[in-house]
């Protein structure tokens, strides 16, 4: 179970510690899907709280709207944000806010300079607004100007300011709307069990997909000759390759494609020799129609010698 954790220790310029918490620990309504609950969070400027009853309340900094009151007047005390009850769990950033409600929705709102609140716009929002239409969110945590969150598939996402990598995405570009994290999308390993069958200037390749597709659908895959380099590809096994020369012995690889990209080589297949009787004689032994022309001419010719023979015998 993939879990985030975030702290921010708070200036108290804006009165943003300042608040009765002895009902932080009581449960709230039940919701419809399993959301870790955080129901205290302080950010650098600004504090969140959720009570027994799901209401959200802030206080403190408020020059981005990150309090979610639609205004961007500090507070001193805690002032309710909306009429909502299905509040479950808060996290506060440094300018901005996340939070889930019992419904697995996922709401953010404040600062959005750099797409922190994961809306795909870098637009500030003075009141809490709805990330994306997934209701399965489960975790958030929050960064500076950065937010995590979890859904019920254990997976991690995360949008906002990317400085020095910080997302985990394995870029540093800032993300304004949410970018899977974990589990990694990779590319696929390779297929398995290349069987190899030949026909006439073409083979058709058999193979097991791979096992792990890396996190994302696999969408071709691609067959190539040794020698040659003649390449094929296909959604499915078996794939047909033509344009090989008959009488020169190949064996074959095949890679799988997802998103990312291609997989590393599959072993090699058995080797095979493209022929225009379409299978391949016994190693060492004469091709079957050869030897079968062959046989009968040697039959008929004897026949023909022993009746030559017989018949001078007689004369005689």
């Amino acid at each position: 179970m993939i879990m985030i954790v975030a702290m921010m220790i708070p200036y108290n310029t804006y009165a943003q510690g300042e608040c009765d918490t002895t009902a932080i620990i009581q449960e709230s309504q039940t919701q419809s899907v399993n959301v870790h609950k955080n129901r205290l969070s302080a950010g650098s400027r600004h504090s969140l709280h959720i009570k027994s009853n799901g209401s959200l309340w802030a206080w403190g900094r408020n020059s981005n709207g990150q309090l979610g009151d639609s205004t961007t007047i500090d507070r001193n005390l805690p002032t309710r944000i909306g009429t909502a009850n299905n509040w479950v769990s808060a996290f506060a950033g440094n300018f901005h806010s996340v939070a889930i409600n019992t419904d697995g929705e996922l709401w953010a709102w404040g600062s959005n300079s750099s797409g922190e609140l994961g809306i795909g716009t870098t637009t500030r929002s003075l009141v809490p607004i709805r990330i994306g239409v997934a209701n399965n969110w489960v975790s958030i945590a929050t960064g500076s100007n950065q937010s995590f969150a979890i859904n019920s598939d254990n997976e991690l996402w995360a949008w906002g300011i990317n400085f020095d990598g910080r997302l985990g995405d394995g870029t540093t570009n800032n993300r304004h709307s949410p970018i899977k994290i974990l589990p990694l999308t990779i590319t696929p390993t390779p297929p398995t069990n290349i069987h190899t069958t030949p026909g006439d200037t073409q083979a058709t390749i058999s193979f097991t997909p791979p096992t792990d597709n890396g996190g994302s659908p696999i969408t071709y895959f691609t067959v190539t000759a040794h020698p040659g380099g003649y390449m094929a590809t296909g959604t499915a096994s078996p794939i047909t390759i033509t344009g090989l020369t008959n009488g020169v012995e190949y064996t074959f690889t095949v890679t799988a494609t997802n998103a990312i990209g291609a997989s590393a080589p599959s072993e090699a297949s058995n080797p095979v020799t493209p022929s225009d009787f379409g299978t391949n004689p016994p190693t060492g032994l004469p091709n079957i129609a050869i030897y079968i022309t062959a046989l009968a001419s040697f039959v008929v010719l004897t026949i023909i010698s022993w009746s030559y023979f017989t018949k001078n015998i007689r004369r005689r």
